[in-house]
């Protein structure tokens, strides 16, 4: 099963990769770890980053159970792509497992802390899915907009990105100003 859902992944044919993974973690999710961690260093990035593709037939059919699922067991070889953690993350998220993806994101931070998104992201857990931590929501959130205005600031940054890093900022923002309104 592994063979097969890594030539599909890197084949792109994701439904049948996807479908290969959801077996595979349905009889030994430390299988597929395993398997993933034996791969030679040179592999292992682009087959963790393929296999986490696979994940999308199942979130475009809003199965963020078995998604979740399939990721978890990719994460648990600890691969160092911040696309797969936060994706892991927003599942958890997504399916009530609230100190998982608190976890995740902390990875996220750990490996490259330099989007300010995973930082509202962070706080947001904290704040609205367990009404607890405030004040660390709240450094979280403050880190989240000193991140983005100082990318902002910056005159070569594109458009893309100014979109991606305004939004979190101004999310941030919002998020902050519930737990403590600004004085009048």
């Amino acid at each position: 099963l592994y063979a097969l859902a890594r030539q599909y992944a890197a084949e792109r044919e994701w439904e049948a990769a996807g479908a290969a993974l959801e077996k595979m973690v349905s009889l030994s999710a430390r299988e597929l770890t395993d398997r993933i961690r034996r791969e030679s260093p040179e592999d292992f990035e682009w087959v963790t980053q393929y296999l986490a593709w696979s994940i999308d037939p199942f979130f475009n059919r809003n199965d963020q159970g078995t998604a979740r699922a399939i990721l978890a067991a990719i994460v648990a070889a600890n691969p160092k792509n911040t696309e797969i953690w936060s994706n892991y993350a927003a599942l958890c998220q997504a399916t009530a497992r609230y100190e998982e993806a608190i976890a995740a994101y902390e990875k996220v931070l750990e490996l490259d802390g330099t989007d300010p998104r995973t930082y509202n992201d962070l706080g947001a857990i904290l704040q609205y899915d367990l009404n607890r931590d405030l004040d660390r929501a709240k450094e979280m959130y403050q880190q989240c907009i000193d991140i983005a205005d100082k990318e902002l600031a910056m005159a070569d940054i594109p458009q893309v990105r100014r979109a991606h890093v305004g939004e979190a900022r101004r999310i941030a923002q919002d998020n902050l100003n519930a737990i403590a309104p600004p004085q009048q």
